[in-house]
């Protein structure tokens, strides 16, 4: 027996000796090519005669060059028999290799060698550059918050000791990038041969798997049988052929084996990582593991959609290891046409078209494609005069901004609109009949006057057919909609309604209905740039700021204040200030501080003062419902020292915001705070409707709006009048809301108009005066025509901005109503996209199911009630929210396809968070 060990020591030692030996000889090859690649990469010496690869290798070789190593470290000595202008592109290429080095090493030695690759992406190629990387990148860079904290430990460890790290290190480098040696290996066997044959055997079995197993905590057990995931053994299945187009859901399965061969049971709790990369562009997946068959339970599903035609990296890794193949290369081709993301570009609402002339419409009759821009051009021709009602679908489901209407003039009619818009008078005027007037028919029509100027459309009447009175007047900007009535609703062909969502709407009949609707069209499109969009919209309103206020100075106005008394003291600093002077760049002085204003002081300031101005605790502002997610509202019942020269102050503050946002880069100053949409619809001349309610004042909608809305009231004593109680419960005074409410009683017939009244004293005319002088404040930098563009959600996202949301912090505070399959499916779905959403789709999300596109001072922990994700029970509908519970109810679908077009369309069209059906 004893001979037979030996006999088998002796042979493993054979066979380990070889195969350390072949090992060796694998190494130098791998050096060889690897020197070889370097060679071809910088083209370097190929003169010469020594265009081979051998030939290149055999000249480095002679001067003592044998690895990549060795090529790092050349100087001007050893190229000494170079020329000139081939050792300074040497030394250049060197200079680079000796870069890459360093920074291989600095990561090994914060253990951050899987992000090599990725830093690549980001031209960061050496420890300089990781000097000077901005947190932007870095957050994106980084895959988890562990690792953008490890990240920031490591870099500023560099900043203190970038000296030092920038030593490259042979025994550190060898250490990491080579194997055992072949002497170190014959000591370690002769030892292992003398104690026992069998411990030799084992010893070396566990030198080779110890490299293969990825886990730390592997037993000598699970080591020594191969009980541990390895990701080499590891199998990925496509389900598509290539080549394959974008806009389908595609899957992979990954089967996971141990290093016995045997199946793994994967969970994700092992750090599987899939990432589908093109350039800079980032695939959001969804993975799921296991499956309901045993059989299936060393599998891993994960679908994607891809929306790029172009090459894909798909990296699968299991800790810092790839599974054999990865990183896989796949293509995908341009697919059909997908509805969901199509739309047309400078979107507007109307389209003015003259009789038998070429009309082009950007993305029915024809589609020209522009290869360069990747954009189609629709051809339009229309053969007959009138308005016409455009819907343009593909495959039955309707584009984005598909739905306007499109004015055809016939010669003369559109000689009249260009008269119209060119002429500096702008006296023109269109006689008509008006029939109604909000919910009231005329038993006779009345004989009006419409006149039209690029900032106002006026309705007027003559007494006596001599003296002018003013009926209505409606701005020039997109909350004035025209609304055209077909002969279906009982009207001729010329009948139109005008509503601007402030006052009762009002329906016309007029010969001259196109030429009238055409002209305010052209302006409108003039005020607002030419687009309906709101990035359109967005670089208008900056450019009219600028080209406004383009004379005024920009030289530094140095302000005092002090910290402690800050409103009062910068009320008083600024008491004296002309509109030129807001325009000038503000440098600030606390008062006792030292410190210099190069901004930072400045933005300080700003939110400082947001703070003092719209904190409910300063008590110029007020929330309905006391907790910190209420959003901000004139306080009617303030306290008699804070006059209404604080609302113009504050109105002054935010127009600088504003005027400074449009001035770009780091001037851009967003406004800290959460306004009521009543407010903000104020703000712009909107009509306050009981429809806020559900937003700004959400206990008051439950207990009282929502029930009279969806109940009957035939049986409650209600009448068109408000009763208000001082703070002790004392009833002080009765408020009729409309002339004679008292009298009046709530109906099922009028209990809509009572609760629109309702919401015009509460929101509106009890702060009446508080709006007024913030207005006036405002106007004094921006023009209230400028901000009219804006809905109330719009104007939300140019003051505020949309913030900065942690997707991390958005999954430890939120609340998931339903357990079923299909809903946890959905769910996996939803932070899917969530993670792979822009700054304005979560800002998007946020208004659509909490009312407000910004999060409390505390983030999404300080949110009241928690964020709700709950399962509705419909199946490829569009999502509905709540915003009074600020719950999003999300429907079951076949695919992350669907869920994403119904999720998108949902927060991006129904943003208002009233609900959709």
């Amino acid at each position: 027996m004893v001979s037979t060990s030996l006999q088998w020591t002796v042979a493993v030692l054979i066979i380990i000796i070889a195969g350390s030996f072949l090992q060796r000889q694998q190494k130098s090859r791998e050096r060889l090519d690897s020197v070889v690649v370097w060679l071809d990469e910088y083209d370097l010496f190929t003169s010469s005669g020594s265009a081979s690869n051998r030939d290149r290798f055999d000249v480095l070789a002679k001067h003592g060059i044998n690895s990549l190593w060795d090529c790092a470290h050349l100087d001007e000595d050893k190229l000494s028999f170079l020329d000139e202008h081939d050792m300074q592109r040497t030394l250049v290429a060197v200079g680079e290799l000796k870069n890459k080095f360093l920074l291989k090493q600095w990561l090994a030695h914060h253990n951050l060698q899987e992000y090599e690759s990725r830093l690549h992406r980001f031209d960061c190629h050496s420890l300089s550059s990781l000097l000077y990387i901005e947190l932007d990148v870095l957050r994106t860079l980084a895959t988890s918050s562990y690792d953008y904290d490890r990240w920031l430990a490591a870099l500023a460890d560099l900043q203190q000791n970038y000296i030092e790290s920038s030593v490259l290190t042979e025994d550190e480098w060898i250490a990491a990038d080579d194997y055992l040696t072949w002497h170190s290996g014959a000591i370690m066997l002769l030892i292992l041969m003398l104690a026992s044959g069998v411990v030799a055997m084992t010893m070396t079995h566990l030198q080779a798997l110890s490299t293969d197993a990825i886990n730390h905590k592997t037993s000598f057990f699970e080591l020594v049988t191969g009980k541990y995931l390895s990701p080499h053994h590891c199998r990925v299945f496509f389900d598509w052929e290539e080549p394959q187009q974008v806009g389908h859901t595609m899957t992979i399965k990954i089967k996971f084996f141990q290093r016995n061969s045997r199946p793994y049971p994967i969970s994700d709790c092992d750090g599987v990582l899939v990432e589908i990369m093109m350039a800079d562009y980032k695939v959001a997946t969804s993975t799921e593991f296991g499956a309901l068959n045993p059989s299936d339970v060393n599998t891993a599903t994960v679908t994607f959609t891809v929306r790029k035609a172009g090459e894909y990296k798909i990296a699968i890794m299991v800790g810092a290891h790839h599974v054999r193949g990865s990183p896989f290369l796949k293509r995908f081709h341009s697919g059909s046409l997908d509805p969901s993301n199509t739309g047309f570009i400078h979107h507007y609402s109307i389209l003015t078209v003259t009789l038998g002339q070429t009309e082009t419409f950007s993305p029915v009759r024809q589609l020209v494609y522009d290869k360069g821009t990747r954009q189609a051009t629709m051809v339009i021709v229309l053969r007959e005069e009138g308005i016409f009602q455009a819907l343009v679908t593909y495959k039955g489901a309707k584009l984005k901004h598909s739905e306007f209407n499109i004015i055809v003039l016939n010669a003369n009619e559109a000689a009249v609109v260009k008269k119209n818009v060119d002429t500096r008078s702008h006296d023109c005027y269109y006689e008509a009949k008006m029939t109604t007037v909000g919910y009231e028919r005329f038993t006779k029509s009345k004989k009006v006057y419409i006149y039209i100027s690029p900032k106002q459309v006026t309705v007027k009447e003559f007494i006596l057919r001599i003296i002018p009175m003013r009926l209505y007047t409606f701005r020039l900007c997109p909350s004035t909609k025209f609304i055209f009535h077909s002969n279906s609703d009982g009207e001729d062909d010329h009948a139109f309604t005008i509503d601007d969502g402030s006052q009762p709407p009002l329906r016309l009949t007029s010969p001259d209905c196109n030429v009238i609707s055409a002209t305010f069209t052209q302006f409108l499109l003039k005020n607002i740039g030419g687009s309906e969009t709101f990035r359109d919209k967005q670089n208008f309103f900056f450019h009219e700021v600028r080209k406004l206020h383009q004379k005024k100075s920009r030289d530094k106005l140095c302000i005092r204040v002090h910290r402690d008394r800050l409103l009062e003291s910068s009320m008083k600093a600024c008491k004296s200030f002309s509109t030129a002077d807001w325009c000038r760049l503000f440098e600030l002085t606390f008062i006792g501080e030292e410190g210099l204003d190069w901004g930072g002081l400045r933005r300080e300031w700003f939110e400082l003062m947001c703070t003092a101005l719209f904190d409910p605790q300063n008590q110029l502002f007020t929330r309905f419902k006391n907790d910190n997610q209420g959003l901000v509202h004139p306080n009617p019942r303030r306290q008699v020292t804070l006059k209404l020269k604080y609302y113009e102050f504050a109105g002054k503050l935010i127009g600088k915001c504003l005027y400074e946002s449009s001035l770009g880069g780091g001037y851009r100053q967003l406004v800290k705070a959460r306004f009521t949409r009543s407010f903000l619809a104020q703000l712009i001349g909107l009509r306050v409707h009981y429809k806020y309610f559900e937003q700004d004042d959400p206990d008051f909608y439950v207990a009282k709006i929502r029930y009279i809305e969806e109940n009957s009231v035939e049986d409650l004593e209600l009448y068109f009048a408000e009763e208000q109680y001082n703070d002790n419960g004392k009833l002080e005074k009765v408020i009729e809301l409309v002339p004679g409410g008292i009298k009046i009683r709530v109906t099922n017939q009028n209990k809509l108009r009572y609760l629109n009244s309702l919401a015009q004293y509460r929101l509106a005319t009890d702060v009446q005066q508080e709006v007024e002088y913030f207005l006036k404040g405002l106007n004094d930098l921006i023009p209230d025509n400028l901000l009219s563009i804006f809905d109330e959600n719009e104007l939300e996202l140019l003051m505020c901005g949309t913030g900065n949301f942690s997707i991390s912090e958005f999954k430890q505070h939120h609340i998931v109503n339903g357990s079923s399959y299909e809903h946890k499916k959905v769910l996996d779905w939803f932070w899917t996209l969530v993670a792979s959403f822009t700054e304005e789709e979560m800002a998007r999300l946020l208004q659509f199911t909490t009312g407000c596109s910004q999060l409390p001072p505390g983030g999404f922990s300080e949110l009241i009630p928690k964020f709700q994700i709950s399962a509705t029970p419909a199946f490829g509908t569009l999502p509905t929210a709540h915003t009074c519970f600020n719950q999003l109810c999300l429907p079951d679908y076949n695919s992350l396809e669907d869920f994403q077009r119904a999720l998108l369309l949902a927060i991006n069209e129904g943003s208002e968070g009233f609900g959709m059906a």
